[in-house]
C-alpha cells in the first residue's frame, strides 16, 4: 500500500491540554533494630497517592501501596503495588490529511477461493481515543554482602496489566485475513455499499490500484485506538560492584531484563496471544555490561548491549531476527576545583555503537511502507559521537 504524504503543515493536531497534579507521600517506619524483633531488623510501610486532572479527560487517581522489611542487615525485601494511568499524546489524536489514509489493496485470505480479499484499511489515529491504564506489582530483593564491600546486587519481579492499551494491529494488517478470528473485532465483513462510498468520497481516501469499491469485501481498522489488553511479567536484575584500585576507582556492573510472558488480547473479546520477542513487542531479553575507571579527574565508561533474537511474525512463514549486541564509550574530565575560570567544568565524548553495527534485518512491511528494521527494538542510527560541556555552580 502506498500514498502520497501531505506535509507537515496539513496535519491536525489537538487544542491545548491543561493538566493540575497533587503527589503526596507517607513512610511509616513499623520496627526499627531498636525493637530487636527477630528476623525484622526493619519494616516501614509506604503510602502514595496522586491526582492528576486532565482539561481534556478527566480526573484520575492513581494510589500505591508499599512494605520494606529488612530481616538482616545486608538484606532488604520490598513489594509495591499500584496503579498508572497515561493519557494519549497529542500525536495519538491528531486527525487530517497527513494522518488519515483510507486504502483498498488485496491481502492474503486462507477463507478465499483465490487466495486473496480485497479490502479498505483505516490507517491513523482513531477519533475520541482515550487513556490506557495499568496495574503494577513489583517484588524487589536487594542485597549488600558485608563479606563483599562495594557488591549490591537488585534483583525484581514484575507485573503489569494494561487495559484499554493505546496501539494498532498496522504492523501486522497483511496478515489480518490470515488471523481472523484474533482480529475479529477490527473486521468488518461484507460492508455495505453506501460505508464503502463514503470512504471512496473521503479527502482522506487513496487508490493508487485502481480498485473498484464493489471489490471491497471486508473493512480492516488499522487506526491507533484503544484495544489492547496486555499481561506482562518479568524480572530485572542489576549487579554492581565497586573498589579502589590503586589512585583510582574501578567499577564493573550487569544490568538485565528478562521477560517471561507478554499475553496481548487485541481486544475485550479476542483470546490472548503470545507476544513476547515478536516484532514491535518486548523481546525475550536485554542486557547491559558496564565497566568504568576513574582516577583524579578524568572517568572513562564502556557498555555492551545486548539484544536477543526474535520472530518475525509479520511475513508467512515466520522468520528469524538476529540477536544484536553494540558497544558504547564515554570518557570525561571534571576541571580541579582550584582552576580559575573552570572550576564546576565538565568535558565528556560520548560515542555510541562504537563498532557501526547495523540493526538486525527484518521484513517488515506496513500498509504505507516498507522498511528492513524493527524500530521498537533498534535503531538505524550507526556509530554517533557526542560532545558534552557542562558547568555547575
Amino acid at each position: 500500500m502506498g500514498g502520497a504524504v501531505a506535509s507537515a503543515s496539513t496535519l491536525a493536531l489537538p487544542g491545548p491540554r491543561k493538566i493540575d497534579a497533587a503527589y503526596a507521600e507517607l513512610r511509616a517506619p513499623l520496627v526499627g533494630p531498636e525493637a530487636e524483633v527477630p528476623l525484622v531488623r526493619r519494616l516501614t510501610l509506604s503510602l502514595a497517592g496522586r491526582i492528576e486532572r486532565y482539561s481534556d479527560f478527566g480526573t484520575t487517581r492513581n494510589p500505591k501501596v508499599g512494605l520494606d522489611w529488612s530481616p538482616v542487615g545486608d538484606l532488604t525485601l520490598k513489594a509495591a503495588y499500584g496503579t498508572a494511568f497515561r493519557a494519549p499524546s497529542f500525536n495519538d489524536q491528531r486527525q487530517g490529511i497527513g494522518s488519515t489514509l483510507y486504502q483498498p489493496a488485496a491481502l492474503v485470505d486462507p477463507a478465499s477461493p483465490t487466495g486473496s480479499t480485497v479490502v479498505l484499511a483505516l490507517i491513523g489515529n482513531r477519533p475520541g481515543i482515550g487513556p490506557e491504564r495499568a496495574r503494577t506489582l513489583t517484588t524487589t530483593a536487594e542485597w549488600t554482602p558485608q563479606a563483599v564491600a562495594g557488591l549490591k546486587v537488585t534483583a525484581s519481579y514484575f507485573r503489569v496489566r494494561y487495559r484499554d492499551r493505546i496501539s494498532s494491529i498496522n504492523a501486522d494488517i497483511f496478515n489480518a485475513l490470515i488471523n481472523r478470528a484474533r482480529y475479529a473485532d477490527l473486521l468488518t465483513e461484507a460492508p455495505s455499499p453506501e460505508v464503502v462510498a463514503a470512504y471512496y468520497a473521503s479527502p482522506y481516501f487513496s487508490n493508487p490500484g485502481a480498485i473498484p469499491a464493489a471489490n471491497v469485501k471486508v473493512i480492516v481498522d488499522a487506526r491507533v485506538q484503544n484495544l489492547a489488553v496486555v499481561d506482562e511479567d518479568g524480572v530485572d536484575l542489576d549487579i554492581a560492584y565497586g573498589r579502589a584500585v590503586g589512585a583510582g576507582r574501578l567499577s564493573l556492573g550487569l544490568s538485565a531484563a528478562y521477560i517471561f510472558s507478554v499475553e496481548q488480547a487485541v481486544s475485550r473479546n479476542a483470546d490472548p496471544a503470545e507476544t513476547r520477542g515478536t516484532v514491535g513487542n518486548p523481546l525475550r531479553l536485554r542486557a547491559r555490561m558496564r565497566a568504568g575507571w576513574s582516577q583524579g579527574g578524568w572517568d572513562a565508561s564502556a557498555f555492551v548491549n545486548f539484544a536477543d533474537g526474535y520472530r518475525n511474525q509479520t511475513v508467512t512463514p515466520y522468520e528469524k531476527v538476529d540477536a544484536w549486541t553494540t558497544l558504547d564509550l564515554n570518557i570525561g574530565y571534571r576541571f580541579a576545583a582550584d582552576r580559575v575560570g573552570l572550576s564546576g567544568l565538565r568535558a565528556a565524548l560520548s560515542i555510541a555503537n562504537l563498532l557501526d553495527r547495523d540493526p538486525p534485518y527484518v521484513n517488515l512491511r506496513t500498509s504505507t511502507s516498507g522498511i528492513g528494521f524493527d524500530s521498537d527494538n533498534a535503531s538505524p542510527i550507526g556509530r554517533s559521537i557526542a560532545l558534552q560541556v557542562t558547568k555547575s555552580w
